[in-house]
């Protein structure tokens, strides 16, 4: 599963369980893309003076209801956890939400990692990962571009 947020909207983007894994890079891309266009055009829509941080809880909450749902549904139980690629500052307004979600995959046993790209750090996913007993890791830019390389 993979599910994008952005300053508006959160979304899935890609649902493995429709297509059995047989996951085409190009479709997953493309949807990315058409994501990054709707959220920029809510973006521009906003107020300017608007502080910049993304919809964190609302990720959350969409990945552990899906996580509920494939429990639910039967026969599969798989080791879940949840990987957050932040790239943004934390939204300080969403402090009770977000831990409100972190306590609540706590609960469930689902581990939250976290790779946070860029120069700021997360204080909402350094403390969901600890508290779920994930890892969490900051990536400077030379290792994101190594990374980037060696995995596409």
């Amino acid at each position: 599963m993979v599910i994008a947020i952005g300053f508006s909207p959160c979304d899935y983007i890609y649902d493995s369980s429709l297509d059995h894994g047989n996951l085409r890079v190009e479709t997953l891309l493309q949807k990315l893309e058409e994501f990054v266009i709707k959220d920029e055009e809510l973006n521009k829509q906003e107020s300017v003076d608007r502080i910049g941080s993304t919809l964190l809880s609302g990720y959350l909450s969409m990945a552990l209801c899906y996580i509920q749902r494939v429990f639910r549904s039967g026969s599969i139980h798989p080791q879940s956890r949840i990987l957050c690629l932040h790239g943004s500052q934390d939204g300080p307004r969403e402090y009770v939400a977000i831990m409100n979600s972190i306590f609540s995959t706590q609960r469930s046993m689902v581990r939250i990692h976290s790779c946070v790209i860029g120069s700021q750090h997360s204080a909402f996913l350094q403390q969901a990962s600890y508290i779920t007993g994930a890892v969490y890791l900051t990536v400077c830019n030379s290792m994101l571009k190594y990374s980037t390389l060696t995995f596409l």
